[in-house]
């Protein structure tokens, strides 16, 4: 048997068993039926604010008893709707949500992906992650975006116990090391500066020094509010509120927050305050029908807005919106029904009737309706303080058109690649088998590199690159890892799927690939080893051990832009040098060099040629 040849057997035996185990975990050989878009399984939401609009459009999960979010947004510059292409289709079943400046915060209920309640996740043009979760954790029993001095905050609404666990986390927030002892605050996009803070909030609001230290009143609703980082301490909510069985919370500009609670599920009475600082102030109860229900709560052209759910009658579940708007005198105020909504702006036209799953939400001084058509949505805008037809005539949602990789498409994907990486790794193999099966003279005193020291010779050439990285694209970086790693620790691949990859970080990525390819293509160059290289003892030569050329180092280090590209699986390459007898990278491999270290024990010897200085015996 030639000499080497058991490796070529190992060699072929791992990528075989690569291969197998690729398509073992792949379902592609199943056929998976695919739920159809029926209208009836659409869940809809709108969420918006003076200048954005966010539209929600969910459809079943194929695999799971879940829906797939896909997401589109108005604004107010633009005259079409804007599909959210970089934010992945999202599983789960959202539970509550709210627009705050140009974001979305999103909370979504306990159910096949995620184990618990009240997951909070934030979205914008760019992209989407988790956030900081309530304490407990717990569903908010609503939320809102309030805006005050052009910037915004995420209200939510809870109860005594998850407040009195919000103000314990953020006392131990405020004394912790890392916080300076004073409260910190996150440097992205979605930060808030507590100095420009809503300044209607009592005691508990965490610019103060001290914050209270009496135990929340059980027999209230509370407020808190986020940060962009951590849930802060809010103002206790009206009297006797913590009855409440359904809530709405309603935010505006000017430090605005309308609290509507109803006390009972046959409760026709709802309950409406306003903070005015600093306090409550109780307004008069709205009083509804049996029949009827609250579906939306919000400022609407520094009006407050309620819209309700009226059952048309007509025995396909369709149902009327029907708003209601405060409006007060003085001291003094009263509910007033507004104008129905109608199909046309015509005088003689039938009022809207609208299908189960349809929705409504804010956009400026718009009512946005979100209706089903079909397997698809479709939206209009109406004006409702003065009612009648729409304002902008229904228009079909445009959504990102690509879908959620299913278990199929990963299968797929998995068994290509692993077949791409193996064709390589196979071809530059046999290409090179005097390399592989063939032992290769090397000088007195010189072996060939340990793998370990190779690798921590790697990680220490990378560092430069990495910290370039870091500073250029901390932002994205911190905001990435802020949603990834609550993804990353709970184990569960559908959430760590569910983390976009923002385009920054792509091209961060990209640049750390080029910089660290040229870094040790400098370095050899000048000193034939990178300093990672020579603090572990180690150099490049040629397989002949001379020294190693220009072209043959501009070629190993290229190679490296494809050894790391994360979607070819990165750990084959690693694994090629296991698999040489003289523990070759591909790169190395096509570049005809090897990397080597002297033995302590040995002198040197000089590349150009014996040493003179050595004694003849035979002086």
């Amino acid at each position: 048997m030639p000499y080497g040849r058991p490796r070529w057997r190992y060699l072929i035996g791992f990528v075989l068993l690569t291969t197998s185990l690729a398509w073992a975990r792949s379902p592609a050989s199943r056929h998976i039926q695919h739920t159809s878009g029926d209208e009836d399984a659409l869940q809809l939401a709108v969420a918006g604010q003076d200048q954005w609009a966010w539209l929600i459009v969910g459809r079943p999960d194929p695999e799971k008893d879940v829906f797939v979010y896909r997401f589109a947004r108005m604004e107010m510059t633009a005259s079409r709707l804007e599909p959210m292409a970089l934010i992945h289709p999202q599983r789960g079943t959202m539970q509550r949500w709210a627009a705050v400046g140009s974001a979305l915060h999103v909370f979504y209920a306990a159910d096949a992906v995620f184990t618990e309640p009240g997951a909070h996740y934030r979205y914008d043009r760019a992209g989407g992650g988790a956030r900081a979760r309530l304490p407990g954790p717990v569903m908010p029993l609503a939320v809102a975006g309030a805006t005050s001095e052009g910037r915004s905050a995420l209200w939510a609404v809870v109860s005594a116990r998850t407040a009195e666990k919000v103000r314990e986390n953020w006392q131990q927030a405020r004394r912790s090391p890392l916080m300076g002892g004073a409260p910190r605050t996150a440097t992205g996009p979605y930060d808030i500066d507590p100095a420009t803070m809503p300044s209607t909030v009592p005691a508990t609001l965490p610019g103060n020094d001290v914050p209270s230290h009496e135990p929340p009143d059980p027999s209230a609703l509370h407020l808190v509010w986020f940060d962009g980082l951590l849930w802060r301490p809010g103002p206790t909510g009206p009297p006797d509120s913590a009855v409440a069985e359904q809530v709405w919370l309603a935010g505006g500009p000017a430090d605005q927050l309308h609290l509507l609670w109803q006390d009972g599920d046959s409760s026709t009475r709802w309950h409406y305050a306003r903070w005015d600082d600093p306090e409550w102030s109780i307004r008069a109860s709205l009083q509804l029908a049996p029949d009827v229900e609250p579906i939306f709560a919000g400022v609407i052209n520094r009006s407050l807005i309620v819209s309700t759910r009226v059952p048309a009658g007509d025995g396909t579940g369709g149902w009327h919106c029907r708003s209601w708007t405060w409006a007060s005198d003085g001291q003094e105020g009263a509910w007033h029904e507004l104008p129905p909504l109608r199909v046309s702006a015509e005088d003689d036209a039938e009022e809207l009737t609208l299908p189960p799953g349809a929705a409504v939400g804010n956009f400026a001084d718009k009512l946005v309706v979100l209706r089903p058509e079909e397997a698809d949505a479709e939206t209009a805008t109406y004006e409702p303080l003065v009612g009648g037809g729409p304002e902008r005539d229904f228009e079909d949602v445009r959504v990102s058109e690509w879908g959620p990789r299913t278990r199929t498409d990963r299968g797929w994907r998995d068994v290509a690649v692993t077949l791409a990486v193996a064709a390589l790794v196979i071809l530059v193999f046999w290409r090179r088998q005097d390399a592989v099966v063939g032992p290769s003279p090397l000088p007195e005193g010189v072996v060939i590199a340990r793998p370990g020291k190779r690798i921590v010779a790697a990680a220490i050439d990378m560092l430069p690159a990495a910290a370039v990285v870091a500073i250029v694209w901390h932002a994205a970086l911190v905001e990435f890892a802020t949603a990834f790693w609550p993804a990353f620790t709970s184990g569960r691949a559908e959430l760590i799927e569910q983390v976009p990859w923002p385009t920054t970080l792509v091209w961060a990525w990209v640049w750390f690939r080029i910089l660290y390819a040229g870094y040790a293509t400098a370095c050899e160059l000048i000193w034939q080893a990178t300093p990672g290289k020579r603090l572990m003892g180690c150099h490049v030569r040629m397989e002949n051990h001379a020294p190693a050329g220009t072209v043959p180092i501009i070629v190993r280090n290229v190679t490296k832009l494809v050894e790391l590209e994360p979607y070819l699986l990165i750990w084959p390459f690693i694994l090629v040098i296991f698999f040489t007898r003289h523990h070759q990278r591909l790169g190395d491999l096509l570049a005809r060099t090897i990397v080597v270290e002297r033995q302590a024990d040995v002198p040197e010897i000089d590349d150009a040629g014996p040493r003179t200085d050595v004694p003849d015996d035979r002086e």
